[in-house]
């Protein structure tokens, strides 16, 4: 079930906030690789990074019933 979750909440992302989230927790790709590829700079590709990932904590508190 969780990773049912976890693709839904992929699923409703924008192409590249979802680009940015699996480049760097799947690929492991490093911030200044990612923000080279989407012309942002790291700050940027951080802050991203860390308002996707509380996204995604508040649905899995949510969800955790559910799990």
């Amino acid at each position: 079930e969780l990773l049912e979750i976890i693709n839904d909440f992929l699923g409703k992302m924008n192409a590249g906030d979802r680009d940015i989230f699996v480049r760097r927790y799947w690929f492991f790709d490093s911030v200044a690789a990612i923000a080279k590829r989407h012309h942002m700079s790291a700050g940027s590709v951080k802050m991203n990074l860390y308002r996707n990932r509380k996204k995604l904590l508040k649905l899995l508190e949510k969800e955790g019933g559910r799990i």
